[in-house]
């Protein structure tokens, strides 16, 4: 039996209407109701994920060789970014 993998999901608020990933109907959220994959980045309702497809790049094979393994600063920025997000959207 293979094993299906999922987002990986953090509640995150839109400042400006997104494209839900699964339904393809607009997100406009008062605040933290919406989800976004930290993985594929893709943005969806907080109802639509029980309906979302597997996250397409979670399935990335270890064993290839990248170009780089390193963070890039801007991978940096947008970690911090996120967790900033799930910190607010918790309290």
């Amino acid at each position: 039996m293979s094993q299906e993998v999922v987002h990986n999901l953090v509640r995150v608020s839109v400042g400006h209407p997104r494209i839900c990933c699964v339904c393809e109907d607009y997100i406009v959220t008062p605040r933290c109701t919406a989800r976004q994959c930290i993985t594929c980045e893709c943005v969806l309702h907080a109802s639509c994920f029980v309906k979302a497809e597997k996250c397409e790049y979670s399935n990335r094979s270890s064993t290839k060789t990248d170009t780089s393994v390193a963070i890039s600063l801007s991978d940096q920025v947008r970690t911090l970014f996120f967790l900033n997000i799930k910190l607010y959207c918790l309290s």
